[in-house]
């Protein structure tokens, strides 16, 4: 009996601690006895989640796991301020480019001239009459988009000097040195496909280096000619037209230059002035004699211009050596000038002389 009631002991125990229930024998007893199951005091192991994959973050640093997660509420419940926003240097202010109040200047050309030089003719004039050349061939190459590069210049001081050149340039005998010597008094300059010849007065070589309107504007006369001369020459066109581009363009040159004062008003009157005693209509000074049986060279000069700058008007400046081109192409000038002028020779002589009367 002592050790059946260790046994009843132990059981009990064991009951108590595991919470189960055994059927308790006894060779007396068949009824079994059953025990309430304890509450375990152990609390159940929970198992662990796995672990959720995250996409589109990036991996945290050792610093930023030190941040409080912006998912999980902090345990602080007070609103953390917010960070001042990170102070930036300002921007030194640049100041815009300012327009310059003088346009870049075209490109000079260069050009090359081979000189002849009579007696007298110093190199200073030389390079005097280089440098006008330069810049008034620059200003019609700028202008229309035509020039000439490679040129004859022939410079004198001595008529019978000239005479004798440009005899011997032009392959003529001596019979007919008379005949030319008689037309250099009636030029002072002369020009042709590929040459100019320059009889420089004397008034002019005294005050050459300060290059005068008057030396400036017979040399840009005559680079005009030598562009005409250079595709069809002038003697299929009408002299008006030919003397009438040159000196047009030469006096626009001439009111580009920053000490040439008048303007373009200023010679639009002037040439209206001087061209008012001539009575001649314009179609009359299509050959050279009528040009010459017009009036006076200068008048008859200024009207001819008046008329092509009635046609720059038109059609543009660089329309007036566009002409020369399309005459090397025509059958005649009147088809180049149709052609260029969109308006038949006739037509502009009227009306041309309309605008004379209303003026």
């Amino acid at each position: 009996m002592k050790y059946l009631r260790i046994l009843v002991v132990l059981f009990l125990v064991t009951t108590l601690v595991y919470g189960c229930s055994v059927p308790i024998t006894d060779s007396g007893n068949t009824d079994v006895v059953t025990l309430p199951e304890a509450e375990s005091k152990q609390e159940p192991i929970a198992e662990p989640e796995p672990e959720k994959e995250v996409v589109g973050v990036e991996e945290e640093t050792e610093e930023d796991s030190k941040a409080p997660s912006p998912i999980e509420s902090p345990k602080n419940t007070e609103p953390s301020p917010e960070p001042e926003p990170e102070l930036k240097p300002e921007p030194e202010p640049t100041e815009e480019p300012k327009p310059s109040p003088n346009p870049e200047p075209p490109k000079t050309l260069d050009l090359n001239i081979e000189f002849t030089l009579g007696s007298g003719i110093t190199p200073e004039v030389q390079t005097t009459v280089f440098e006008v050349l330069t810049d008034a061939a620059t200003f019609v190459d700028k202008e229309t988009g035509y020039h000439i590069k490679n040129f004859e210049v022939f410079l004198f001081k001595d008529r019978n000097e000239l005479v004798d050149a440009w005899m011997r340039f032009h392959n003529l005998s001596m019979n007919h040195r008379d005949e030319v010597l008689d037309s250099w008094f009636k030029y002072t300059a002369r020009a042709g496909n590929g040459f100019i010849f320059f009889l420089i007065p004397d008034y002019l070589l005294d005050d050459i280096k300060s290059k005068p309107t008057s030396f400036i504007d017979v040399l840009t006369h005559e680079y005009v000619h030598v562009i005409q001369y250079s595709y069809a020459g002038t003697d299929n066109s009408p002299k008006w037209l030919n003397e009438g581009i040159s000196s047009y363009i030469s006096a626009m040159y001439l009111i580009n230059l920053p000490m040439h004062h008048p303007d373009m008003d200023w010679w639009l009157r002037d040439a209206k002035r001087a061209s008012e005693p001539l009575t001649s209509p314009l179609k009359s000074m299509e050959s050279r004699a009528g040009i010459e049986n017009a009036g006076q060279s200068f008048r008859v000069y200024l009207f001819s211009a008046l008329a092509a700058h009635q046609l720059a008007e038109n059609s543009g400046m660089s329309a007036l050596l566009d002409y020369y081109k399309n005459l090397e192409n025509s059958v005649n000038w009147r088809v180049a000038f149709r052609n260029t002028f969109d308006v038949t020779a006739d037509e502009f002589y009227i009306e041309f002389e309309n605008l004379r009367i209303q003026e």
